[in-house]
């Protein structure tokens, strides 16, 4: 099965808000981020002309985010991709794209985190640079562990 041509459809549609993705490519990978959580949707070896995600039942969360209140606390809060639409896409329509978060609620602090992730397709690779940033203004609550894009389930 090839996946090659649907892909570069995705790819010729504009990046607006009622755009059902926002795909970046090179000459060797295609991914695809779906709207609005920006999950990762498809990864594409261009050359293999094989997608290495498979398809999901529930948006793929794009990042996990685990929270512990105070030292040897052993209540954790989990935030996901998915618990919030993305307040903010922004691409070049090529290579990179930058998602955010902003003003997450956790646990009764109202918009105590956000996150920014950026994406970067460097042109001559299959390899994506990928960074996020997490900005913890909970009174309650610290950061314990960032899972940044999963693959497999």
């Amino acid at each position: 099965m090839t996946v090659v041509p649907l892909m570069l459809t995705l790819l010729a549609q504009p990046a607006s808000a009622d755009a059902p993705s926002v795909v970046l490519a090179n000459d060797s990978v295609l991914l695809a981020f779906e709207r609005p959580y920006m999950g990762l949707t498809t990864m594409v070896d261009l050359s293999a002309e094989l997608d290495h995600m498979s398809a999901a039942e529930s948006p793929r969360p794009l990042w996990i985010l685990t929270f512990k209140a105070g030292p040897g606390a052993y209540e954790t809060v989990t935030l996901a991709s998915t618990d919030a639409p993305c307040t903010s896409a922004r691409t070049d329509g090529k290579t990179n794209a930058t998602f955010r978060w902003d003003g997450l609620s956790i646990e009764g602090e109202p918009a105590a985190v956000d996150v920014k992730v950026r994406v970067d397709l460097p042109p001559d690779s299959g390899i994506a640079e990928w960074r996020i940033w997490v900005d913890n203004s909970s009174e309650t609550y610290g950061l314990w562990e960032i899972r940044l894009i999963e693959i497999a389930e």
